[in-house]
């Protein structure tokens, strides 16, 4: 269930600001994962159980895992992080 559409600007209206966030899969363009309020760890860790059909054949078996707050999670060579846009940027609002 990759790429979960922005709520609509009228909905932004009534809502706190939500983030991004991307997986970087080496030798594809970011997918979006969904929009989180607060970007952290548990964050980045339900959407990647979230998306985990998606995510699963990137990852082997012996792969390290990381957490930096500036680099988002690393599950091997897959990166979980925020893409830096705002539900309302990625919804066209002003």
């Amino acid at each position: 269930m990759p790429n979960p559409a922005p709520r609509s600007r009228d909905q932004l209206r009534y809502y706190a600001t939500t983030y991004e966030v991307v997986a970087v899969i080496p030798g594809h363009e970011p997918v979006r994962l969904g929009f989180t309020a607060r970007p952290s760890k548990r964050a980045f860790i339900r959407l990647a159980h979230d998306h985990a059909a998606l995510l699963l054949p990137h990852i082997e078996e012996n792969d390290a895992v990381s957490y930096t707050a500036a680099g988002g999670l690393r599950l091997g060579a897959v990166t979980i992080r925020r893409s830096g846009r705002t539900e309302r940027e990625c919804a066209g609002a002003p």
